[in-house]
């Protein structure tokens, strides 16, 4: 008995996830979004709404109530800006590789 040959169909390659930010406002924060030199927003996100941007450059996010605001930068949750309850302004640099660091 000769074994029956499964045919096996080729795995589409997967391109690879874009990189991208999602920011959940947890109360009225206001921010100012850039990617690259663009400013994309300007404005304050309400309580309980949520926005993203696909990143072709670094994203540097100003909060104006950074205790307000989660991010999820490509997929992971990073959780509240400043936990600690910060309600002075705060930048922030994010990076397309899921880096990220505080400006000021």
């Amino acid at each position: 008995i000769l074994p029956v040959s499964a045919s096996v169909a080729p795995v589409p390659k997967q391109e690879p996830a874009k990189p991208y930010i999602l920011i959940k406002a947890r109360g009225d924060v206001w921010m100012k979004v850039m990617i690259g030199d663009k400013v994309l927003y300007s404005q304050t996100l309400k309580s309980g709404t949520e926005t993203s941007w696909d990143l072709s450059a670094s994203a540097k996010v100003t909060f104006g109530r950074p205790n307000m605001a989660e991010v999820v930068l490509n997929g992971k949750n990073l959780g509240i800006v400043n936990s600690k309850g910060s309600k002075k302004s705060e930048t922030y640099l994010y990076d397309l590789d899921g880096s990220y660091k505080k400006l000021q």
